[in-house]
């Protein structure tokens, strides 16, 4: 009894279908896709090409379902096996690396990444293609700090989407990020408009996830601006959502924020109850960013300023050693400030020396 052949095109013609229900964040029918694919994976005929657009999907399936140590084994086999190929399979494999470096705070080798990517997206005719793209890169130079660039990449997102009204989420989306980019260059009037349209798009739209980053945006902003119960109200509003979704990272960011603005209300035994809880977090997913931040937070408000920053000095190397170039910039220039205060010039000096490195490494420049 002969075994049925299943053509590559038509698989290949499924994973375009999948691919589709991944970038539109529709995680039911992109898992059951991905059953269906499996089953037919065994009886394709041999095709190189379309066996990496599937470990290149699968890939991007398990970072989309938070599957890191899956993610993790994809991308290894993928590093191994991979050869020459077309250009689209080229893009597709950098723009999911990067991705995937975003995902494990590897902001540099993501945009390095995307920058490659970026260089074959001319081969890809979809334009939500290069929305999702300009969105995608526009994100780690936000988190890299490199605000400029990130916010001419969301624009780019953000004229795409707005002719789709399919997309309304992505533009709630866009908008967070703008928002957030305008915190950053501490433009918080303009921060909050957009924050507040965002806000409006997902809750019209009835996308919890959306309106949840949308809450805990403006509860960052008004940590910035040192309001500290309109950021709490706002901070409380998205936890529930995070919870119930078990979203350790952004439950933890929340808590963070939580017990620094009760720390600034000297409401200590609540800000020191959310620091535990956020310790705890941070511990489970083993976020040194977080368990350095969250050491940082309580010795900052518990200990005496001196030893504060005796405990922020021991935290540099752990900071530098772990590449998270926008915290040490920040916490490096504390310690200058410190010690010229101090009239220790020296000590000054190399903690001076240390913010410009930093400052080099968010802007991708080699000291």
């Amino acid at each position: 009894m002969s075994i049925e052949v299943i053509s590559a095109e038509e698989i290949s013609n499924l994973l375009n279908s999948w691919y589709l229900q991944m970038r539109d964040r529709n995680l039911e029918k992109a898992h059951q896709m991905k059953v269906e694919i499996d089953e037919k994976m065994m009886k394709m005929e041999e095709n190189q090409n379309v066996l990496l657009y599937y470990s290149l999907l699968e890939l991007r399936h398990n970072l989309l379902m938070k599957q890191a140590e899956n993610a993790e084994t994809v991308f290894s086999s993928i590093e191994r096996e991979k050869a020459e190929t077309d250009h689209v399979l080229e893009y597709y494999y950098h723009y999911f690396k990067g991705i995937y470096c975003y995902e494990r705070k590897h902001y540099e080798e993501a945009i390095k990444s995307y920058m490659i990517a970026e260089q074959k997206l001319t081969f890809i005719p979809d334009p939500i293609e290069t929305a999702e793209f300009h969105y995608k890169i526009a994100s780690v130079y936000s988190h890299h700090l490199n605000v400029i660039t990130s916010i001419q990449h969301v624009l780019k997102a953000l004229e795409i989407y707005q002719t789709d009204e399919n997309y309304r989420v992505r533009v709630a989306d866009c908008k967070n990020l703008l928002g957030s980019n305008n915190i950053l260059l501490k433009d918080y009037e303009r921060a909050e408009v957009y924050l507040q349209e965002a806000l409006k798009e997902s809750q019209a739209v009835n996308c919890r996830e959306t309106e949840t980053i949308s809450w805990q945006n403006l509860g960052w902003m008004y940590s910035e601006r040192d309001m500290s119960n309109e950021a709490i109200h706002c901070l409380e509003e998205c936890l529930p959502w995070m919870i119930e979704h078990k979203q350790l990272y952004y439950q933890m960011k929340t808590m963070y924020l939580i017990a620094k603005e009760n720390f600034k209300l000297n409401e200590l035994s609540k800000a020191l109850e959310w620091t535990e809880k956020a310790e705890g977090i941070s511990n489970r997913i083993s976020d040194q960013e977080y368990v350095s931040k969250l050491h940082l937070l309580r010795a900052k408000y518990t200990l005496g300023h001196d030893q504060y920053m005796s405990e922020l000095e021991g935290e540099i190397p752990i900071l530098k050693k772990c590449r998270f170039f926008g915290t040490l910039e920040g916490f490096a220039e504390e310690l200058a400030n410190y010690y010229e205060k101090e009239d220790n010039l020296e000590k000054a000096l190399t903690y001076y020396k240390l913010v410009i490195t930093a400052k080099n490494r968010l802007n991708l420049k080699e000291d």
